[in-house]
Protein backbone atom coordinates (compact mmCIF):
# COMPACT_ATOMS: atom_id res chain seq x y z
CA UNK A 1 0.00 0.00 0.00
CA UNK A 2 1.55 3.15 -1.01
CA UNK A 3 1.49 6.30 1.32
CA UNK A 4 -1.17 8.22 -0.62
CA UNK A 5 -3.92 4.93 -0.13
CA UNK A 6 -2.30 4.60 3.54
CA UNK A 7 -3.34 8.28 4.55
CA UNK A 8 -6.99 7.77 3.09
CA UNK A 9 -7.47 4.61 4.67
CA UNK A 10 -6.28 6.53 7.60
CA UNK A 11 -9.00 8.90 6.87
CA UNK A 12 -11.71 7.08 6.49
CA UNK A 13 -11.39 4.87 9.78
CA UNK A 14 -9.98 7.60 12.49
CA UNK A 15 -13.02 9.28 13.72
CA UNK A 16 -12.62 13.33 14.14
CA UNK A 17 -13.40 13.18 17.52
CA UNK A 18 -10.04 10.90 18.36
CA UNK A 19 -7.31 13.65 16.61
CA UNK A 20 -5.70 15.76 18.70
CA UNK A 21 -7.19 19.53 18.23
CA UNK A 22 -5.81 21.68 15.43
CA UNK A 23 -2.81 23.69 16.57
CA UNK A 24 -3.05 28.03 16.60
CA UNK A 25 -0.35 30.15 17.29
CA UNK A 26 -2.74 32.29 18.79
CA UNK A 27 -3.62 29.33 21.79
CA UNK A 28 -0.07 29.02 22.36
CA UNK A 29 0.91 30.02 26.19
CA UNK A 30 1.62 33.72 27.03
CA UNK A 31 5.40 33.24 28.30
CA UNK A 32 5.94 34.56 31.94
CA UNK A 33 5.43 38.06 33.22
CA UNK A 34 2.86 40.63 33.57
CA UNK A 35 1.45 43.38 30.94
CA UNK A 36 1.76 47.39 31.78
CA UNK A 37 -0.96 49.55 30.46
CA UNK A 38 0.43 53.40 30.20
CA UNK A 39 -3.04 55.54 30.51
CA UNK A 40 -3.32 59.67 30.31
CA UNK A 41 0.16 60.03 28.54
CA UNK A 42 0.28 61.61 24.65
CA UNK A 43 0.54 58.33 22.72
CA UNK A 44 3.24 60.17 20.96
CA UNK A 45 5.64 60.03 24.46
CA UNK A 46 8.18 57.13 24.22
CA UNK A 47 8.09 54.53 26.65
CA UNK A 48 11.30 52.84 27.74
CA UNK A 49 11.95 50.51 30.59
CA UNK A 50 15.18 49.59 32.29
CA UNK A 51 16.60 51.92 30.32
CA UNK A 52 15.75 50.08 26.81
CA UNK A 53 13.54 52.04 24.50
CA UNK A 54 10.43 50.17 24.12
CA UNK A 55 8.35 52.78 21.63
CA UNK A 56 4.99 55.44 21.78
CA UNK A 57 2.48 54.54 23.75
CA UNK A 58 0.12 54.66 20.32
CA UNK A 59 1.53 51.63 19.47
CA UNK A 60 1.02 49.36 22.47
CA UNK A 61 -2.96 50.07 23.08
CA UNK A 62 -3.40 46.71 24.98
CA UNK A 63 0.20 47.49 27.05
CA UNK A 64 3.71 45.86 27.27
CA UNK A 65 4.24 42.32 28.65
CA UNK A 66 7.20 42.50 30.71
CA UNK A 67 8.92 39.72 32.49
CA UNK A 68 7.95 39.44 36.27
CA UNK A 69 9.93 41.91 39.19
CA UNK A 70 10.59 45.01 39.57
CA UNK A 71 11.19 47.95 36.09
CA UNK A 72 11.88 51.19 36.05
CA UNK A 73 9.62 53.16 33.54
CA UNK A 74 10.17 55.95 31.75
CA UNK A 75 8.05 58.25 29.36
CA UNK A 76 9.52 60.62 27.58
CA UNK A 77 8.38 63.41 25.36
CA UNK A 78 9.92 66.24 23.53
CA UNK A 79 7.60 68.66 24.78
CA UNK A 80 7.09 67.44 28.90
CA UNK A 81 9.28 66.63 31.49
CA UNK A 82 10.25 63.23 31.69
CA UNK A 83 8.51 60.74 34.34
CA UNK A 84 9.79 58.30 36.16
CA UNK A 85 8.42 55.46 38.75
CA UNK A 86 8.96 51.96 39.66
CA UNK A 87 6.78 49.16 39.12
CA UNK A 88 7.27 45.42 40.24
CA UNK A 89 4.66 43.07 38.31
CA UNK A 90 3.72 39.48 39.06
CA UNK A 91 3.17 36.92 36.78
CA UNK A 92 -0.08 36.79 35.01
CA UNK A 93 -0.75 40.30 36.41
CA UNK A 94 -1.93 43.59 34.96
CA UNK A 95 -0.98 47.02 35.63
CA UNK A 96 -2.38 50.37 34.73
CA UNK A 97 -0.44 53.26 35.42
CA UNK A 98 -2.53 56.93 35.13
CA UNK A 99 0.46 59.33 33.74
CA UNK A 100 0.38 63.03 33.91
CA UNK A 101 3.35 64.83 32.23
CA UNK A 102 4.23 68.80 33.25
CA UNK A 103 5.21 70.92 30.22
CA UNK A 104 8.21 72.27 29.61
CA UNK A 105 8.03 76.02 30.35
CA UNK A 106 10.73 78.25 27.93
Amino acid sequence: MNARASLLALALFVPLGCLPPAYSIYERPLPPGGVLMVRGALSDSVLWVDGKMIGELGDYPEGVRLPPGEHLIEIRHERYHTRYFEIRLADGEVRAVEVTLAEVLD
